[in-house]
Formats: structure tokens, C-alpha cells, sequence
């Protein structure tokens, strides 16, 4: 069975509080894997409270300039709840959406998440580092995030290559109160076989205004029958406690 795209959950979209609600997709199965995407208008996060089973994809990355943060977590579906609470520990904007994919097994190999903190730019090309993928008949996950330098609208285009892409979800909406700078997020896929990926480069188009810095991500989903990665390989959240890096 080929990995798939199967659903997104609401967005969320916060203004003050550190802690946020989750929903599950609609027609989640047992098995699904599960990817939830944060940007967070912030310079650091603490993660005081993040929902049983869920571990983040690799560490955290910042874009610098004025301050944006991006988290990825994943988890594979298990009699999952209808909601998941989470607290980034900072009062700062907060943008958050869960995926969906079916026929999945787990990771293939080593994901990378990368930022640029200079950008300057509209549009701006948001370049994720290459990785390896371990399996044939991955899918391979493009997920990215930017730091507007003014509260606009703007759009999404996913990578042109490697394989042929679909944006799976993109967000772009200016949030409220309209002082507050915009978190916008997107995540492509593409059908991938084993081998090194190369660079990932898709594009963020503000409809005004500048990029000044983007966050990526690069992973790629093993298809069902493949062995399946456990949460932890390579990053592991404990609580409150910290991240753990598997050996």
C-alpha cells in the first residue's frame, strides 16, 4: 500500500497563552501516521506539556531575525484521542495543524530540519537539507514555515523536484489581533524511493512586505510492510524533562 495524504485537522491559532488544543484528523486509522506542524513567534520554547507519544521529528529550529519557531512532531495512530493538549511554555503567537498519512509504517531514515535567518526577500525559496531515504516506496515530506517581516497574506508552491509534488496543506492567514505577525505554514509530499533526496527547495510568496528568515523540515514516511522506526529515532521529548537523543 502506497503512503497517502489522508486528512488535516483544524489550524490553530492563538494570540497569548502558551497552551493549545489539537484535534485528530478526520478518518484517522489505526497504524496512520501522524505529523503535527507548530510556528511559534518566539526566540526560545521550553515544551512544559506535550501529549503522550508524540516525539519531535529533529531539534527545533529558529529563524533568528524576529524571532519564529518551528516544531515538528509525529506519532503513529493508535486508539487515538479526539484531542491532544500541548504548552510551548511562551505567551507568544502560535500557529499549529495535524496530518494525517495513511499506508505508513514509521520513518524512513534520518529526518533534518534546517533555517535561514537572512532572507530578506519576497518571494523567498525555503531550501530543506537533503536527506537519505532508507526505503523504496517512501514518502517524502516537505515542511516549512516563514518569518513575514509585516502581518500580510501570502502564498505557497510546493518543490518541483525530486518526483512530482503535492501541497498537501498551506496556511497563509493573517491572524488576530492585526498588529500580530502571521505564522504561516505548509507540508508537500512527493512518492520516493531509497537513496540521498538532495536539497528540498519550495517557495513562500508574501503579497507584501519581505520574508526575513524560514524554518524546513525533510522526512520521509516508510511504507506499511517496511520495519517501522519507534518514536525517539532521532529525537525524543520526555515531559517536561527535556529532548533525548536516542543512540
Amino acid at each position: 500500500m502506497a503512503v497517502a495524504f489522508r486528512s488535516a485537522s483544524p489550524i490553530v491559532r492563538l494570540v497569548t497563552t502558551p497552551a493549545f488544543t489539537t484535534a485528530l484528523p478526520a478518518g484517522v486509522a489505526d497504524g496512520d501516521f501522524l505529523l503535527t506542524i507548530v510556528s511559534i513567534d518566539t526566540t526560545a520554547l521550553s515544551w512544559t506539556g506535550t501529549p503522550l507519544g508524540w516525539a519531535r521529528v529533529a531539534a527545533d529550529v529558529s529563524s533568528s531575525n524576529d524571532g519564529q519557531i518551528m516544531s515538528v512532531w509525529w506519532k503513529t495512530a493508535s486508539s487515538e484521542p479526539s484531542t491532544y493538549s500541548w504548552n510551548s511554555g511562551d505567551n507568544a503567537k502560535t500557529e499549529a495543524v495535524v496530518l494525517a498519512y495513511s499506508g505508513a509504517n514509521g520513518l524512513s531514515g534520518t529526518p533534518s530540519s534546517t533555517s535561514n535567518s537572512s532572507a530578506n526577500a519576497s518571494p523567498v525559496s525555503i531550501a530543506a537539507s537533503g536527506i537519505t531515504v532508507v526505503d523504496n516506496g517512501s514518502l517524502l515530506l516537505w515542511v516549512a514555515g516563514g518569518d513575514p517581516d509585516l502581518n500580510v497574506t501570502g502564498s505557497w508552491t510546493a518543490p518541483a523536484s525530486p518526483g512530482t509534488w503535492n501541497l498537501d496543506f498551506s496556511d497563509y492567514t493573517q491572524g488576530a489581533p492585526s498588529t500580530d505577525s502571521t505564522c504561516p505554514i505548509a507540508c508537500a509530499s512527493a512518492p520516493v524511493n531509497s537513496g540521498a533526496t538532495g536539497n528540498v527547495t519550495g517557495t513562500m510568496t508574501p503579497t507584501g512586505g519581505a520574508v526575513s528568515g524560514w524554518m524546513a523540515y525533510l522526512l520521509a514516511i516508510k511504507a506499511a510492510g517496511a520495519a517501522a522506526a519507534q518514536p525517539g529515532q532521532p529525537w525524543q521529548l520526555q515531559g517536561a524533562m527535556g529532548v533525548q537523543l536516542a543512540s
